[in-house]
């Protein structure tokens, strides 16, 4: 590890890269595998990095593309060939990453440890993130509580971004408990928060709980509604819920019949 202050330069420096990151860091995960070296914020992150001769930052930039795209082998290996560079600054990134690859191993225990020491390291961007990032490693092991203390620090954050993700979350975890309220409640409050670009995760989510609950039509409601958002990826899990609630609906109003 660097131990030199200024080894990536002025603050304004690092405080650009992070910007620069990040950015790139959101490309890679909306493009998963069909990121390429010619993407928009993928080309000025890598410029910036070779323009001052930041070799660790190229690595970093390439171990997010390679992360994921789910190639979690080349991603920890490049991580491991340029981390003794990273100044102190951006260690944080370094072991986020770690943290992210080794949860697509599902190597979950492993994951919560990196994500739980980036979060503490000083200076490290988007604690926000990575508290949600920590909850959901959390939600994988089944340890529900956890995972749901992790979201509510996410969502506690300061200038944390994306809280309609950890709502939404948060409802997914209130579900596996099988406290069905508090899953409508938190899928509620991610459809109502301002900017929510994935509402068809959360009117997904209250489909399959009114579904559970024996409400057949609210059921069909949501799963429509999850279908008719634009942009939304899990069509065909939304469409077999609603062809599964429709059944049932159907069958309970035979059962009722005299």
């Amino acid at each position: 590890m660097s131990l030199d202050p200024s080894a990536s330069g002025a603050p304004e420096l690092e405080a650009e890269f992070s910007r620069l990151f990040w950015a790139t860091r959101r490309e890679h995960n909306r493009l998963k595998k069909k990121a390429t070296t010619n993407d928009p914020a993928y080309r000025s992150a890598i410029s910036f990095a070779k323009s001052h001769a930041w070799k660790w930052a190229e690595d970093l930039i390439e171990a997010s593309k390679f992360e994921c795209a789910g190639e979690y082998e080349i991603a920890l290996t490049k991580l491991v060939e340029c981390e003794v560079e990273v100044p102190n600054r951006h260690q944080g990134f370094v072991l986020f990453m770690h943290a992210t690859a080794l949860a697509g191993q599902k190597k979950w225990a492993e994951a919560i440890h990196n994500f739980r020491k980036a979060i503490t390291m000083p200076g490290a961007d988007k604690i926000g993130g990575m508290w949600n990032n920590l909850g959901g490693a959390y939600y994988c092991k089944g340890e529900w509580a956890e995972a749901i203390n992790a979201y509510f620090h996410a969502l506690n954050t300061p200038g944390y971004d994306t809280p309609a993700i950890a709502w939404n979350n948060l409802g997914n975890t209130y579900a596996a408990k099988g406290d069905l309220e508090e899953s409508i409640k938190a899928y509620q409050n991610s459809l109502d928060t301002p900017g929510n670009e994935s509402p068809g995760l959360s009117l997904f989510g209250l489909a399959r709980i009114f579904q559970i609950k024996g409400q057949w039509s609210e059921a069909i409601k949501h799963y429509r509604m999850a279908l008719d958002t634009p942009g939304y990826k899990e069509a065909a899990h939304a469409w077999y819920g609603l062809a599964a609630a429709a059944s049932l609906m159907k069958r309970s109003m035979l059962i009722r019949r005299p």
